[in-house]
């Protein structure tokens, strides 16, 4: 069942499989034998061995897919969009502290972006908003405050840098050099999706107008 779950999902990230039909049909097939067997998540679409790595990219490729369903035409997609919520749900719930132990804080740039872009662009149900914004939050929070995010976006920078003016080109030489241009840029917009998600939550539990301009003056600083 885990391993249906894990290779299905990195299927249909490939073109040849977006079909809504289709893959909502496989999709359906998985949440059945889960919810038939009675089993905890763990157990059924995550395998008991499975290391928290590797359930972290198999939520990542359930996120993908998420994308993908929002992406289509409703009229053909909404089947496909309530499937993969569920699914969604389902891998979030595998997610332990191991996993946040285990993951560096580059990765967690990477997660919290793309969840946040998840967010505040897809109409999601509410259940699922629930649990990726509780995902969002532990991923904020070890990531830590933004002055060890400018501390590793720089360091990232002095690499760059560094391997930029390499007197030794050779293969990897430009593929290390794409992999840090891209964390950087992750890490910089990072600080926008932090105020963005703080000023989301202060919002909604300001009592009044004075709090909100405090709230915004101080993420303008």
């Amino acid at each position: 069942m885990a391993v249906f779950v894990s290779t299905l999902l990195r299927a249909v990230r490939s073109p040849e499989l977006h079909h809504p039909p289709t893959v909502d049909m496989l999709v359906q097939v998985a949440l059945e034998a889960h919810y038939s067997s009675g089993l905890l998540p763990v157990g059924s679409v995550v395998s008991y061995s499975e290391s928290p790595i590797v359930v972290l990219g198999t939520v990542q490729d359930a996120l993908a897919l998420l994308r993908m369903a929002h992406s289509f035409p409703i009229s053909n997609a909404h089947q496909l969009t309530d499937s993969a919520s569920k699914l969604v749900i389902l891998l979030l719930s595998c997610i332990t502290d191991m996993s946040f132990s285990q993951m560096s804080t580059a990765q967690a740039v990477v997660y919290f972006e793309d969840v946040q872009d998840l967010l505040s662009t897809i109409n999601l149900s509410p259940d699922l908003r629930s649990v990726l914004e509780r995902f969002s939050y532990s991923l904020n929070v070890l990531i830590g405050d933004d002055s060890k995010v400018t501390r590793e976006a720089q360091m990232m920078h002095t690499i760059q840098m560094t391997l930029g003016k390499s007197e030794v080109p050779g293969p990897s030489s430009d593929t290390d050099l794409v992999s840090c241009s891209l964390l950087l840029h992750h890490l910089v917009r990072l600080k926008f999706h932090i105020c963005q998600f703080f000023l989301k939550a202060n919002l909604s539990y300001s009592s009044g107008g004075e709090n909100v301009a405090q709230e915004v003056g101080l993420i303008r600083l």
